[in-house]
């Protein structure tokens, strides 16, 4: 540590104003160990200095700095008065004009700062990309420690300000018999105090002061406060420096968080290669955590080939040491059957284990064991109070779930209030599906009042997650002028979202806009390809498909390809599809008329719910009645009673000429009445009239005829 007291600064350059410490106080013995900078903006000058002297500066230990550098050469008030010493805090204060980056880094490296606080502006990511972040220059370039401060919320209370001398004569730390000094063990210990009750700024202080005596603990500590976030602006390549310094020393659970790091691209590049190789240093020490991790990387082929044989055995080490993840890791193999066979048994029992430690995954996988019934009796039941424990403890996928258990009544009584609950929970923790719920039920109405403004709100958050469902429903709100002005240009926009992500519905829905012609130019062309693309897996697509053969738009008109995609579509259970493949066997189009068949995809149709099929099967009906074969349906011994019967006609019509000839031959005749008719009667055949059938010789007819009647004789209607 620098020992540099006020009186060691160098002189001041021409850019420079400093407030001179009063005489009086200047005269004063005050054994100052330690230069602090505080650069001051107008964004975060009050939380900043506010932070330092709540947290950090040590009252007559301690000489603070204030800095400020403005880029233009304007009159500017001092931030202090003439006064050296503010409750025993000495100060000293500079106004610069320049460039506050190399300002700051050059006036640091005048007065050999021990430590540069400075705050963190709000910046938009344009912004800091064009101008750079001064917190992040002097981070990287600074050659003392920096601490970068976060603005508080407004309803955050500070205790009375203190200093850390004080703080740590209250807590009693320990102190080394010989030198009566505050040693780096003892800094470490205050600070993890402080960590442990997540006062973060004061336990930041502590960890500092521990690791300026090499203290690996410490070291780790603070890499973890800028990797979370906790206390100060998430910083991973400050995290990276203080887990390097810590793995250094060995120290098991920082090699194990380096290997995190390079695992997930925080703040370097993603190196799996890298990260395995801090994983094995960290396992070859026992560290469970390191196992666990290097058992994922095998699991999923991260860096490494596929390996669930080798990605179980590292999770059974640390399994054996109790690690709840690993536990909940072999399970999942023995669910899945990953390098062994199923067993629900046996992925039981690790859940269990895991469960017992409050292992919300593993509440969770249990809860799906007895949603599926795999390996245990189904009970929605038992499912509902695991998957109760696991969104309890803040498992997302939990949440949800229990949301569809509400809202479905699966497990308990129906209860859209209760549903609309878990939902929002999952959605506060960033969960895509679980917005999109949130706005459905906004959208239908249960258990809050129908409201199509706020589903839009939060279909849009849901959209903007990549969630496709809620592309496609966020563009239908705007297709039909749900909650929103009818805007075809935005419902366009939300459709092709969802088209590009390779959904079949985003891709017909755009499909329809290009058909239609809302919001782009009417092009059937390109809406008979998308039509195409989303029939692959989409089958109300294939539907679309068969109206453009049907039509011939953006294809040659093409019936018997228009039916073939309406077979499709219709075996595939789509409605409208069901319906349109009726219509081809009503109008003969593509396929012979059946108006029973059509009868039957028409009434499929209306059975799932699609009401203009209805019109259709009057207008079947109606047809059929016309032909009189809804009426009646001959049966075989009906239409061959028909056939002779006309047959008989046939005959009596021929009866009746011969009488009329009889009656010519009588007028004609010149004999006795009685001899002439019974030479007329000898003159007349005496076999039996037979019914015949046009175009067949009498004898052959004759026996078709009473084979047919089963009749062993011929049949005699009457004789002549």
């Amino acid at each position: 540590m620098s020992t540099s007291n006020h009186s060691d600064l160098p002189p001041l350059t021409k850019k420079d104003t400093l407030v001179h410490a009063s005489e009086g106080h200047a005269k004063e013995n005050h054994d100052l160990t330690r230069v602090v900078l505080v650069c001051l903006d107008p964004e975060s000058s009050e939380t900043t200095f506010k932070w330092a002297l709540d947290n950090f500066i040590v009252p007559k230990k301690d000489l603070v700095v204030l800095v400020h550098v403005r880029q233009i050469d304007i009159p500017v008030a001092p931030y202090i008065d003439s006064t050296g010493f503010i409750d025993d805090i000495a100060c000293k204060a500079i106004s610069m004009v320049g460039d506050p980056k190399s300002e700051l880094l050059r006036k640091a490296k005048e007065i050999r700062a021990d430590v540069v606080l400075m705050g963190a502006r709000k910046m938009g990511a344009i912004k800091r990309t064009l101008l750079g972040s001064v917190s992040d220059y002097i981070v990287h370039y600074c050659p003392c420690t920096v601490i970068v401060t976060k603005q508080l919320d407004q309803n955050h209370t500070q205790e009375r300000r203190k200093s850390i001398v004080s703080l740590t004569a209250n807590e009693n730390s320990t102190k080394t018999e010989n030198s009566g000094k505050t040693t780096a063990d003892d800094w470490y210990k205050i600070g993890k105090k402080r960590y442990d009750s997540k006062n973060y700024n004061a336990a930041l202080g502590n960890f500092l002061e521990a690791a300026k005596g090499n203290h690996a603990d410490a070291q780790y500590f603070l890499g973890v406060l800028y990797r979370n976030g906790y206390g100060v602006d998430v910083n991973y390549n400050v995290a990276l420096s203080w887990f390097l310094k810590a793995a250094e020393q060995g120290l098991s659970y920082a090699q194990n968080s380096i290997g995190v790091l390079y695992r997930n691209g925080y703040g370097v590049d993603v190196n799996y290669d890298v990260a395995l190789s801090w994983y094995l240093k960290a396992a070859e020490q026992g560290d469970s955590g390191a196992q666990n991790n290097i058992g994922i990387l095998y699991r999923n082929g991260y860096g490494v080939d596929v390996n669930y044989e080798v990605a179980l055995s590292w999770f059974l080490k640390a399994a054996e040491q109790g690690l709840s993840y690993a536990q909940n890791s072999i399970g999942v193999l023995y669910q899945n059957g990953y390098g062994v066979e199923i067993n629900y048994e046996v992925a039981l029992s690790w859940f269990l284990k895991a469960a017992e430690q409050g292992n919300s995954c593993a509440q969770n996988r249990i809860g799906i064991l007895y949603c599926r019934g795999n390996g245990v009796n189904q009970s929605f039941n038992m499912a509902r109070e695991w998957f109760m424990k696991a969104a309890e403890g803040g498992n997302i996928e939990s949440q949800v779930i229990m949301g569809k258990l509400c809202k479905d009544g699966k497990g308990a009584e129906q209860n859209y209030i209760e549903s609309v609950r878990w939902f929002k929970k999952a959605a506060n923790g960033n969960n895509a599906e679980a917005m999109y719920r949130v706005a459905e039920q906004f959208y239908n109405g249960q258990g809050v009042a129908k409201d199509d403004k706020e589903a839009i709100h939060w279909f849009t958050k849901a959209a903007e997650r990549g969630y496709t469902l809620a592309q496609n429903s966020l563009g239908k709100m705007y297709k039909e002028g749900y909650g929103s002005p009818v805007n075809y240009e935005e419902a366009c926009k939300w459709y092709k979202m969802a088209s590009d992500s390779g959904n079949a519905i985003g891709k017909r829905n755009i499909a329809d806009m290009y058909y239609e012609g809302l919001g782009v130019g009417r092009d059937y062309d390109e809406s008979i390809r998308l039509y195409q693309l989303a029939a692959e897996s989409d089958d109300v697509a294939k539907t679309k498909v068969g109206h453009c053969y049907r039509h011939g738009h953006g294809v040659e008109l093409d019936l018997d390809k228009a039916f073939e995609w309406y077979t499709l579509a219709a075996k595939a259970g789509d409605k409208e599809g069901q319906m349109n493949l009726g219509t081809m066997y009503l109008d003969g189009f593509g396929i012979e008329i059946n108006l029973d068949v059509a009868l039957e995809w028409f009434e499929k149709s209306l059975e799932n719910g699609y009401e203009p099929a209805r019109a259709y099967i009057d207008q079947v009906k109606t047809k059929k009645l016309r032909s009189r074969i809804w009426l009646h349906v001959e049966t075989e011994s009906e239409r061959e009673a028909r056939e002779a019967k006309e047959q008989i006609a046939i005959l009596l019509e021929k009866l009746a000429m011969k009488d009329l000839e009889i009656e010519n031959l009588t007028k004609t005749a010149k004999i006795d009445a009685n001899e002439d008719v019974q030479a007329i009667r000898k003159s007349v055949p005496t076999t039996s009239i037979r019914v015949v059938k046009a175009g067949l010789e009498p004898d052959k007819e004759d026996e078709k005829f009473q084979k047919q009647h089963c009749r062993k004789k011929p049949l005699i209607f009457f004789e002549v």
